[in-house]
């Protein structure tokens, strides 16, 4: 397809397989609502992986505004969780996504740097947790290197 037949399309792809709450939130974001007025609700459960999919597609169309909101709303959402001391499943997935084999490249490593830092400082809260424990059994909760550094933390604790 050619420039001006995308241009002269009623309709136009993305391509994103972040969901299209997460792309209309960014859209809105751009058009001048800004991401804290919009609809999140800071004690739902899902937010973790809504602000973990508006830093993705900060990071991917470098939309610095938006990585940084997103960024900030992710780490108080893990603040709040560790406070709390109640961790979701949605947020070791969005840790997994974040921190595991399979992780994609960032551009803006942030929000990696947020998950690491969580995981690390908070390890005995999360190691608690049986799905936590499963995957890092599994091999896929972590990178080797930060596997590797985990469960040094852990050794050195014993």
């Amino acid at each position: 397809m050619t420039k001006n037949q995308e241009a002269d399309k009623k309709i136009i792809e993305l391509h994103d397989d972040v969901g299209n709450d997460a792309v209309m939130t960014m859209l809105k974001h751009l058009y001048g609502l800004n991401y804290k007025e919009q609809y999140f609700d800071e004690e739902d459960d899902v937010t973790v992986e809504m602000h973990h999919a508006l830093f993705i597609l900060g990071d991917k169309y470098d939309i610095s505004s938006l990585r940084e909101e997103a960024a900030t709303r992710f780490n108080d959402f893990l603040m709040r969780e560790s406070r709390d001391h109640e961790c979701f499943s949605e947020t070791i997935f969005t840790i997994q996504k974040l921190l595991g084999p399979h992780a994609p490249q960032l551009v803006d490593k942030s929000l990696e740097d947020t998950a690491r830092s969580f995981v690390l400082d908070d390890y005995t809260f999360l190691f608690r947790d049986e799905l936590f424990r499963s995957l890092i059994a599994e091999g896929t909760m972590f990178q080797k290197d930060l596997a590797m550094e985990f469960l040094g933390i852990i050794y050195n604790d014993l």
